[in-house]
Formats: C-alpha cells, sequence, structure tokens
C-alpha cells in the first residue's frame, strides 16, 4: 500500500471523551454546553502523540481531517490542528453522512483523488464499510501504535 493522500476522522480518533462512553461526542458536548460553568477541556482531551506524528507525515503526505461536527473548530481545539491538514471538510459540507458511500464519493472529487488513492483512518465500523464501498482504502482506528505502525509501512 502507498499512500497519495490521508483522510481521518476527528471523533475517536484525534479527540476523545474524559468522562463516560457517549454515543457521540459532538452531542455530548452540545449537552454539556448547557450545563454553567462548562470547560471543554475539562472533558475532552485531543490526541496529541497522534497529531505530533500526523504534522510530521503531512509534510510528506497530503493529509485531510473528514468529521461529521464542529468540535475541531472550538478555539480549544482548533490551534492544535494548525499546519497539519490541508483541509478541514465536513459532513455538512459534502452533503451525505459518514456511513454513506456517496460522501466519500464527494470527498475524493473535491479533493482531486481517485477513491483507490486515498488511505482514510475512522473509529467507526459503519463509515469503514461506507468508505471501502466507495473504493477507499479504509482502516478502522484500534489505537495510536497500530495507526503509526500502519502509516508507517504505508510511506515505505
Amino acid at each position: 500500500m502507498n499512500i497519495i493522500a490521508l483522510v481521518i476522522d476527528f471523533s475517536r480518533v484525534l479527540i476523545f471523551t474524559k468522562t463516560a462512553d457517549v454515543a457521540s461526542l459532538n452531542r455530548h458536548h452540545a449537552e454539556l454546553e448547557a450545563t454553567p460553568g462548562y470547560r471543554v477541556g475539562e472533558h475532552f482531551y485531543l490526541n496529541i502523540e497522534l497529531l505530533e506524528y500526523l504534522r510530521g507525515l503531512s509534510a510528506y503526505v497530503p493529509t485531510y481531517l473528514f468529521t461529521s461536527g464542529g468540535l475541531h473548530a472550538l478555539p480549544e481545539f482548533a490551534p492544535a490542528l494548525e499546519g497539519i491538514f490541508r483541509d478541514i471538510i465536513t459532513t455538512d459540507e459534502i452533503g451525505y453522512g459518514k456511513t454513506k458511500p456517496e460522501a466519500y464519493l464527494a470527498l475524493a472529487y473535491r479533493l482531486s483523488y481517485t477513491p483507490s488513492q486515498i488511505l482514510f483512518i475512522d473509529d467507526s465500523p459503519a463509515n469503514i464499510q461506507a468508505a471501502k464501498t466507495a473504493g477507499f482504502v479504509a482502516v478502522q482506528y484500534q489505537s495510536n501504535a497500530a495507526t503509526i505502525k500502519l502509516l508507517d509501512s504505508a510511506r515505505r
């Protein structure tokens, strides 16, 4: 496998919740925002190890963020993403949810790559299956070690 472009998910790959497992990080954030004294950093944390790896990789491999929410744009997180991603694309911009193969076809078109040239990493099996159906090379995020090993081997 030779990476031409990398597309990576945000929630549960590059950002996690400090609290109990929740169905949606974006929904969890929206619910917490209504709580007086809410501080996003007390409930969420960035995957600094993987972000720093991606910072180095992005000098050689075009790297993009594909997300279905707005957590990436929060002032607490946005600065840590600067300089890593050539573009941050949301499902709202694409017009399809991440469980639809059409989302990945539209994404590939927007990025000017054929689907088979793109490695997609996401935590959701449904999203991985949709990306594979669209022709992407897609891998489910399990851990930083496994992801870094995969990306290292794909660069060779």
